[in-house]
């Protein structure tokens, strides 16, 4: 990154399942990647344009990014230029990205066949494809369970759509996934952010309903082919 002072390289040489990352509710357009203790950034400045202060400041942040994890948030102009970049970074294309008026997660009772539901609202909902690989992700604002989710989609899995009243909604039937990781389960602010390349081994087998709103959802009533 050129400023007029002087230029930024922030370089990614991360392993596997360290690269890690958010989506906002909200802000359509910004993009939250997580970063592990990172020792090869370079700032470069020009001594004679910035104030003694400024190169002090610089020099901090170097030591801060090296000794600790820390947040780095990217805005677009717009959802094109955002997925583009994301796909560079994560190797996953996003062939879906919406808002869901509701994602809920039927939960079976031990012993008794009865279900007890997890009920989040307004969820930023990507379905992202890297070759055979596909994989539903949802982040989640104020759910009491969690943050975020993300699984694979398999050939073998069964969705079953539905239109009424306006609103537009997918089930994925007996879903394998791993429930969203609580406050309580993480370091830092590590529950907030999904890892796509090493997702959490999907110990849970549980119906998923996700309901639209609007006419985006009609994109999830036929969800992309998966091949096995």
């Amino acid at each position: 990154m050129d400023f007029k002072a002087g230029t930024l390289t922030d370089r990614v040489n991360v392993a596997p399942g360290e690269l890690k990352l958010r989506l906002d509710v909200n802000a359509s357009n910004e993009l939250k990647i997580l970063r592990q203790t990172q020792q090869d950034m370079t700032i470069s400045v020009s001594e004679a344009q910035v104030s003694k202060e400024l190169s002090q400041d610089l020099a901090l942040l170097l030591e801060s990014i090296a000794r600790s994890e820390s947040c780095r948030i990217y805005t677009f102009p717009s959802t094109k230029e955002l997925h583009l970049f994301q796909a560079a970074l994560t190797g996953f294309t996003v062939l879906f990205d919406g808002l869901a008026s509701s994602f809920n997660i039927s939960r079976r009772r031990m012993v008794v066949p009865l279900y007890k539901k997890w009920d989040a609202a307004t969820t930023r909902l990507q379905i992202v494809q890297k070759e055979k690989v596909i994989q539903l992700v949802a982040f989640f604002e104020n759910f009491s369970h969690g943050d975020c989710m993300n699984f694979a989609l398999k050939s073998t899995d069964l969705f079953e759509s539905s239109h009424k009243s306006g609103k537009f909604s997918l089930r994925i039937v007996d879903a394998k996934f791993a429930m969203p990781k609580a406050k309580s389960e993480a370091r830092g602010i590590e529950h907030q952010f999904a890892c796509l390349d090493m997702p959490e081994y999907p110990g849970e087998h549980d119906d998923i309903t996700i309901v639209f709103d609007t006419e985006a959802g009609k994109l999830l009533l036929k969800p992309p082919k998966i091949r096995s």
